[in-house]
């Protein structure tokens, strides 16, 4: 497992963790220094900017989770981060995030129809060390509401490190969805790929981050996008700088990084961004262009 798994929603470790989740090594993943709906067959029409920002429902209560452990550790640290409706390629999941009540060892718990996988991590680097757990005690699972865990979980062999991460023997807890919106997109995409087959369509389904306090202020989406007829997660990222889209590597396909840094390839507002350019890979010919608007959810609210 690639030491990236350690960050979050901002690069790939979010990658890492879907991989996980659609049974796909994320050893594949690139070295970076900065994670299924039909797919619709007209192109959305876009705006030169994102005018909507979604709001939270009212009447509900910010997204929350309550989990513990059985084993070496016990639970998992205030401050959990809670994304529902993530895009894998078995469907949506929710994933959390968060430190545990262990010094130094963070977790990410992976949730979905009748399955849940809990990877425990710590250092970064040449000391990054992790271990997985996988079971079965899924109830009452709704991507967009969330669900019930009380599950044993055995160990699953991986190419990580173990290092001196503890073991768990068994997660209990639940999940509220409460307000949280994932965002929408009307990107298109059109490119080339590995010889012979082509990305197009939108990305659907899509999950949009915003976090504008960053420097600069920039825009994640995960989804899925057809790589010639086979689903493939895609990273994508705006800033006032230019775009990224990561492509993750299935069974079928490669995986493949394409960048601009031309600044007039990308808006961001505090709605989300408008994009609208082309992103070449490099050491190929493959080029991909993009436009249309990433509009953002309500996470974590």
């Amino acid at each position: 497992m690639h030491p990236a798994h350690r960050l979050r929603w901002s690069a790939f470790g979010f990658v890492a963790m879907l991989l996980a989740a659609c049974g796909t090594s994320p050893s594949a993943a690139p070295s970076l220094a900065m994670s299924l709906a039909p797919l619709s067959t007209n192109p959305p029409v876009s705006s030169a900017s994102p005018s909507l920002v979604p709001l939270p429902a009212a009447s509900l209560p910010p997204p929350s989770a309550t989990i513990t452990f059985g084993g070496g550790v016990t639970g998992v640290a205030k401050g959990i981060q809670v994304n529902c409706e993530s895009p894998a390629l078995s469907g949506l999941i929710i994933t959390l995030f968060g430190a545990t009540n262990r010094k130094g060892v963070s977790t990410t718990v992976t949730i979905a129809t009748g399955s849940v996988a809990v990877t425990l991590d710590s250092g970064s680097g040449a000391t990054f060390a992790a271990r997985t757990f996988t079971g079965i005690g899924v109830s009452a699972f709704d991507a967009t509401k969330g669900g019930q865990i009380d599950s044993p979980l055995t160990e699953v062999v991986t190419s990580s490190n173990p290092g001196t991460v503890p073991a768990v023997t068994s997660i209990k807890g639940n999940v509220d969805c409460g307000n949280e919106v994932p965002g929408s997109s009307t990107l298109t995409l059109a490119g080339s790929a590995q010889p012979g087959v082509t990305i197009s369509g939108p990305i659907d389904p899509i999950r949009v981050d915003c976090n504008p306090n960053a420097k600069p202020a920039s825009v994640h989406a995960v989804g899925v996008i057809k790589v010639g007829p086979t689903p493939a997660l895609i990273v994508f990222q705006a800033t006032a700088n230019g775009f990224t889209a990561y492509i993750v590597a299935t069974v079928t396909t490669l995986q493949h990084f394409y960048t601009t840094t031309d600044p007039k390839s990308a808006t961001i507002s505090p709605a989300g961004a408008h994009v609208s350019g082309s992103a070449a890979e490099s050491g190929t010919t493959n080029t991909l262009t993009v436009s249309g608007d990433l509009v953002c959810g309500v996470i974590n609210p």
